[in-house]
């Protein structure tokens, strides 16, 4: 009786170790299409990215009557500033302007802007 016994036992472990494997397996699976799932989206991004690539170019600028800095910023502010005063500085920094930003009719500046490569 005892044999039959251990016997039984030992069956009993056989299927809770293949129920296990089975479960083992399965995640295994699950986490590998994850993983790909979330590598196929990444490499569009950086597609994506890569195809949105904008370069710094510098031109120059005739000031007209009644033109500030502001207003001439406003026309070639981008979104890779971080506001028009940190476009302003850069632009004062470039034309070797003092704090007092004074810019008269006739004059050019040098600005900068972003865009596509040319």
């Amino acid at each position: 009786m005892r044999a039959q016994y251990y016997g039984h036992h030992r069956n009993r472990r056989r299927n809770y170790s293949h129920s296990r494997y089975g479960d083992i397996f399965i995640f295994i699976v699950i986490v590998l299409l994850v993983l790909f799932i979330y590598q196929r989206f990444s490499i569009k991004t950086v597609n994506a990215s890569v195809q949105e690539e904008r370069y710094k170019y510098y031109t120059s600028v005739m000031v007209n009557s009644g033109d500030t800095l502001s207003s001439i910023a406003s026309k070639y502010i981008s979104d890779e500033y971080g506001s028009i005063s940190d476009y302003i500085d850069e632009v004062k920094e470039m034309n070797y302007l003092d704090s007092n930003c004074m810019i008269h009719s006739g004059e050019y500046i040098v600005v900068s802007y972003y865009g596509l490569k040319e």
